[in-house]
């Protein structure tokens, strides 16, 4: 009885450690197969360039980083600026790189308008177009520990407006019911 005890949690610990080696590979094989974006051209539609890291396998040693922009978004000089967004100005960011940090990234915002509501509009301004919010929360949902969410509600649906620090309205949104 004994015996069989113990060969049935040997049995049982092989197919254990067998199964996390299988599955450490299989992880391995899937962070081998993501490839570098090297250069601006390879930067997917709608993306932006935030930001350099070292990658040996990158003609010149490093790889871009790339995101979809945020209502307002602090991108390299060289980075594709999507459809929607407008350039606000030349300015310097530690993460681009290049020779020139005064002047290697570009600052742009969404330039949409939202039943009058605008990126960069002040907390006072907003009042003014919609009245006082339903809700009042801290942060906002890319940076939850920063920033103040106004919410507006009627029957159809519910709209974000998304506040720095500031009370400079960084980004908005809006859900159907």
């Amino acid at each position: 009885m004994k015996t069989s005890v113990k060969l049935l949690v040997g049995l049982f610990l092989v197919c254990l450690a067998s199964s996390a080696v299988s599955a450490q590979s299989k992880t391995r094989k899937k962070r081998s197969t993501s490839s570098a974006i090297c250069g601006a051209a390879s930067v997917p539609k709608g993306m932006v360039i935030v930001g350099y890291k070292p990658n040996s396998t990158c003609e010149r040693g490093m790889e871009m980083v790339v995101k979809r922009p945020a209502a307002k978004e602090i991108v390299c000089a060289n980075s594709p600026v999507p459809d929607g967004y407008i350039v606000e100005e030349v300015q310097g960011s530690l993460a681009c790189g290049a020779a020139n940090a005064l002047s290697n990234a570009l600052s742009i915002t969404r330039g949409l308008e939202f039943y009058g509501i605008r990126i960069g509009m002040t907390r006072d301004q907003v009042i003014d177009q919609f009245g006082s919010p339903a809700d009042d929360n801290r942060g906002t949902k890319t940076n939850p520990g920063k920033g103040r969410t106004w919410t507006y509600r009627t029957n159809a649906k519910t709209t974000y407006v998304y506040f720095d620090d500031d009370y400079i309205v960084v980004d908005f949104d809006e859900k159907w019911h």
